[in-house]
């Protein structure tokens, strides 16, 4: 009995040393599987939340940071000397567990009346085999991605750390992606304000095999694609369907000269873990070049990171002509596009290979060349390649002057 007293008497005594202290007191019963733990980042001098138990709701124990048990009521007791809503928040983790075909549980509920006074962070982390799928099925607004923080507080985040772990998707509501398709080991998160009105089931989850991206592709024998995997990055097998039996590399695959081939990825998001190399070859006459542009048509691998090089072969005594129609703007080695697009146009003089760098926008074009050329682009995921035109004339004929 002492013994208690003398615990009472000491949590009593903490409370009594906050400044003029915010103090709440409530009940709560955190469900089935979620695992709930309230925290404060400023010192137990300033903040604590305190678990009250037994007949007189004797204090048991005040803490900066609190974990819950699940299916147990208990009654909480915050105080702190700054405003309670800003200086405690809520993380509310749950875990949903799928075979190959189904999932537990169905629905993904938040308990939204929990602690709802603070700012919550709820978490699903998605458990599945190998090679298997988890779909969510996001109910009322859609969702779009983002960079940016979401107007109206409610912020969603996916990682997935065994196959991305640098990565992060965000995505605000009010969007048109109305399902989450995400591997085995994805965490998803859902950030919101103090009292935000949460809906009690965001998404229904379900279970299926994984299957990657498909692209259909054709490339001339003039064309040259590699498609080649980071080092860094998650293993992915790319494979071609052009036979009975795929053909199948998880480093690097060369194609060329295919029609219509299917390319299927093992992974959801290949652009996150292959880079392309395209290299095209452009042969040219003292009067015409085949194709008489650099260009990149169709371009299936837009959202990809992209090595372009053009190969521009010419004969002697032939001035060869590069019209951009926005301009080059030539760049020291020190610089940096601001786009982060850059053009390397290489050329083969007496004195060696000659490398000139430029930037999109300014007043180098057209070039006059002497020789045969190489245009090596780097393009960010994404981005849009522009073309040029290709000319060119006997170097008598006085078309320009040349470089």
């Amino acid at each position: 009995m002492r013994l208690s007293a003398s615990r009472a008497l000491l949590a009593l005594a903490l409370l009594a040393a906050f400044d003029s202290p915010e103090s709440l007191q409530t009940a709560v019963r955190p469900d089935k599987g979620s695992t709930v733990t309230v925290s404060t980042a400023l010192p137990p001098d300033q903040c604590a939340v305190c678990a009250l138990g037994g007949v007189n709701d004797t204090l048991k124990s005040c803490r900066s940071s609190l974990s819950l048990v699940p299916e147990e009521e208990v009654k909480l007791l915050f105080n702190c000397s700054q405003p309670i809503e800003q200086a405690f928040t809520v993380t509310i983790a749950q875990t949903v567990e799928c075979t190959k075909d189904i999932c537990s549980p169905t629905t993904v509920e938040t308990q939204p009346s929990l602690l709802s006074e603070f700012s919550r962070t709820y978490t699903w982390e998605l458990k599945a085999p190998e090679k298997t799928l988890v779909g969510l099925n996001i109910l009322g607004d859609g969702l779009r991605e983002t960079s940016q923080p979401c107007p109206d507080g409610f912020q969603y985040s996916v990682t997935t750390p065994k196959t991305n772990p640098k990565g992060l998707t965000q995505y605000c509501r009010g969007g048109s992606a109305t399902r989450l398709d995400e591997p085995n080991g994805a965490v998803v998160s859902l950030q919101v304000k103090p009292r935000a009105l949460v809906e009690s089931v965001l998404f229904y989850a379900s279970a299926g095999p994984l299957k990657g991206r498909t692209v259909v592709l054709s490339v001339n024998s003039s064309t040259t694609v590699v498609i080649r995997r980071d080092p860094e990055a998650p293993e992915c097998d790319v494979c071609s369907l052009d036979g009975s039996t795929p053909q199948c590399a998880t480093n690097e695959k060369t194609l060329t000269n295919v029609n219509n081939l299917s390319l299927e990825f093992s992974c959801l998001k290949p652009q996150d873990v292959y880079s392309v190399e395209i290299k095209k070859k452009i042969e040219c006459t003292q009067s015409t070049c085949t194709p008489a542009a650099g260009e990149i048509e169709p371009d299936v691998f837009k959202d990809f990171r992209r090595s372009i090089t053009w190969d521009i072969g010419v004969p002697q005594r032939t001035v060869l002509t590069l019209d951009f129609p926005g301009g080059l703007k030539e760049m020291s080695e020190a610089e940096t596009c601001p786009d982060g697009h850059q053009y390397s146009v290489s050329t083969i003089k007496s004195q060696g290979e000659i490398t000139t760098s430029y930037c999109k926008g300014g007043t180098a074009s057209p070039l006059g060349l002497l020789a045969a050329t190489s245009v090596t682009t780097q393009v960010l995921k994404g981005s849009e390649v522009d073309s040029f035109t290709v000319k060119v004339a006997p170097r008598g004929s006085r078309m320009m002057s040349v470089m």
